[in-house]
């Protein structure tokens, strides 16, 4: 008798565990780039000042696919995915921060489905055509230590509150 209650609770402790397996979220990295672009159609623009002086912004830009490899939706609104980076440069977090940094992709990804995601930070503009609170582009050799530094970091997904996974970007240099 005491046999048959003991594997009743394993096959019930199995069955939830599997549960819990089958409808936890899942999502993976297939694909990253990271580059400075300087393209009006890409980065936007923006003016300034009494003559509206017209800015070009520089930023650097991570393109991320993801891929729901799991058996429930991820996100749904009002609770979205979210991605965010830690990076480990101090450079990076010094000039990533100061001048903004955003955002864009899925909020949600069905099952066995992929979605891209951006993620960009704004450098600043070429020239600042003397104008005040405009940021300069900092010099060529920065930018260059900007993006080999780029991918030591690591990419955060989070549904609402619940954090999914962290990726090291390590793993997706190429030299």
């Amino acid at each position: 008798m005491k046999v048959k209650k003991t594997t009743l609770f394993l096959l019930f402790l199995g069955m939830i565990l599997l549960f819990i397996y089958v409808q936890s979220p899942r999502v993976a990295l297939s694909e990253v780039s990271v580059d400075i672009i300087t393209d009006e159609a890409y980065t936007g623009s923006f003016s300034v000042g009494n003559n509206q002086e017209i800015f070009v912004s520089t930023a650097l830009i991570y393109e991320f696919t993801l891929a729901n490899t799991g058996r429930r939706q991820l996100g749904k609104y009002p609770v979205t995915l979210q991605l965010t980076l830690e990076h480990e440069s101090d450079l990076l977090n010094d000039i990533l921060y100061s001048m903004g940094w955003g955002f864009s992709g899925p909020g949600e990804i069905p099952p066995n489905e992929e979605s891209k995601a951006v993620i960009h930070y704004e450098l600043g503009v070429i020239d600042t055509k003397g104008v005040r609170g405009v940021q300069q582009l900092p010099e060529q050799d920065v930018l260059d230590e900007i993006l080999d530094k780029a991918l030591d970091a690591t990419l955060i997904i989070t549904e609402g509150d619940n954090e999914l996974k962290r990726i090291d970007l390590r793993k997706y240099k190429t030299d």
